[in-house]
């Protein structure tokens, strides 16, 4: 079982402006994140609920709260264009009957492509800064200590220890 967490999609456009061109061209650049896991699990989902449930569970540490996730299932692994399905989109999964429709075509090895909804992304995308500024932080106050205790003759072996 994969369950890939991957942003909405958003059409891609190449914008070249003319060079005679007084306007100002709005470009977008979205850079997708995958976070992949895999995992074994006794039976195929039952439910919608339940594949919500375990990417919810799983992403935990990128979501931070739980939500109801977008979710499709995928005929082949990013990047295996010829897998099973080759050429087909990912499948929209929205209720039971989707996902049983899914899974009967996959059979024991069922991909899922996890969506964050749009009006949860900033919310994410901050519960991320804000661990990262937490461990700089962390960062900047260990290397100030430990440039102290060298300013005032510590070795290193005697400075590790008062730092513990």
């Amino acid at each position: 079982l994969l369950l890939f967490f991957v942003p909405p999609p958003t059409p891609f456009y190449w914008v070249r402006a003319l060079p005679d061109s007084s306007a100002m061209v709005r470009v977008r650049m979205d850079l997708y994140v995958r976070y992949t896991v895999e995992f074994d699990l006794p039976n195929l989902f039952a439910t919608w609920q339940q594949v919500n449930m375990a990417a919810n569970q799983q992403f935990v540490y990128v979501l931070r709260e739980h939500m109801a996730l977008a979710i499709h299932g995928c005929y082949a692994a990013p990047g295996q264009g010829g897998g099973a399905g080759a050429g087909r989109g990912a499948m929209p999964i929205n209720n039971d009957m989707d996902l049983q429709m899914y899974q009967q075509q996959m059979g024991q090895n069922p991909i899922f492509e996890i969506h964050i909804p749009e009006k949860a992304m900033p919310m994410v995308a901050g519960f991320y800064r804000a661990t990262f500024d937490d461990q700089m932080t962390q960062i900047n106050r260990l290397t100030d200590q430990i440039t102290i205790l060298r300013q005032q003759g510590q070795g290193l072996q005697q400075g590790f220890t008062l730092l513990q």
